[in-house]
């Protein structure tokens, strides 16, 4: 009797957790659908799409990840604003992505070569080797991370300028009629 009620049980929660599991699930491509259809995206862009930014924002998480343990990244960060403008840039992508295309060098350069010199910088930190080449490499890598930083708050510049060109001819219009 004892085993029957168990087993009933057993079958009632993997029955309700394989259920919730389906509305998540539905609701989930219900949603992607709709982003879809909103933004025009065939199949196979959809897929490069959240190819690409699922990628970026692996790499945004790994950068902010760095930035938090390493003193020497949050002084970039407070100098060039980096990481802020990766991550408006990333915000601006999610909302158009036909920009997508606009954005290849922050997305497949600027990005990943960051990734890489501040996963080195961190590397060389955690050997706790400091000879004066050791030193002089680090300050290199320094200066590379600060150019590409300040080249992404460039392109979030850009984006930004280029949204108040917008709004300004928008105001413009509405003012003649």
């Amino acid at each position: 009797m004892y085993l029957a009620i168990i087993v009933i049980i057993i079958v009632l929660t993997i029955f309700s957790w394989s259920y919730k599991k389906w509305q998540i699930e539905r609701v989930y491509r219900q949603r992607i659908d709709v982003y879809q259809k909103q933004h025009q995206l065939s199949s196979s862009e959809l897929t490069l799409f959240r190819d690409t930014l699922g990628a970026a924002k692996e790499q945004i998480l790994i950068i902010d990840s760095l930035t938090r343990s390493l003193p020497s990244l949050r002084a970039v960060e407070a100098e060039t604003g980096g990481l802020k403008s990766a991550k408006q840039i990333f915000q601006q992508l999610m909302q158009e992505p036909q920009a997508l295309n606009d954005f290849g060098d922050f997305l497949y350069q600027k990005l990943p070569s960051l990734v890489k010199a501040a996963e080195k910088l961190q590397e060389i930190k955690n050997s706790g080797v400091n000879t004066p080449e050791i030193k002089s490499s680090v300050n290199k890598i320094l200066e590379t991370i600060t150019v590409i930083a300040n080249s992404i708050t460039d392109d979030y510049e850009s984006l930004i300028n280029e949204d108040s060109q917008e709004i300004s001819l928008t105001k413009k219009i509405l003012e003649k009629k």
